[in-house]
């Protein structure tokens, strides 16, 4: 069986993130991308929005559970999978890719990455 897949990338969030103390003192964009493994196809035939995904309330789901405050990296990664695991169970889709990315405006790089699949 065929399974589609909603992207929902760059969902900005600003917040505080990092171990070091000149990290600590800034505020940083964290962007999420989601990927979301949907069948699309009951939707498609019925044209009725309850019976697709909706990215508008995954995307409030998502920004609801980043903290402002962060710590290390892999910690909020850990927190918005078990949260996205939650929704997976609940049947909302059927499987997932997470990446975050961390927007550098103070060093030599533009970005880093971590990708988590479910």
């Amino acid at each position: 069986m065929l399974v589609d897949t909603i992207f929902l990338h760059g969902l900005k969030v600003d917040c505080v993130i990092g171990v070091w103390e000149w990290e600590r003192r800034i505020i940083q964009t964290i962007i999420i991308d989601l990927d979301m493994a949907f069948d699309v196809q009951r939707a498609a035939k019925s044209d009725d929005i309850s019976d697709t995904l909706s990215y508008r309330d995954v995307a409030k789901r998502v920004t609801a559970h980043v903290q402002p405050d962060w710590g290390q990296y892999a910690t909020q990664g850990d927190v918005l999978r078990n949260e996205m695991l939650n929704q997976r169970r609940s049947g909302l889709f059927e499987s997932l890719v997470l990446e975050l990315r961390e927007q550098y405006t103070v060093v030599t790089y533009e970005d880093v990455t971590a990708s988590i699949i479910s």
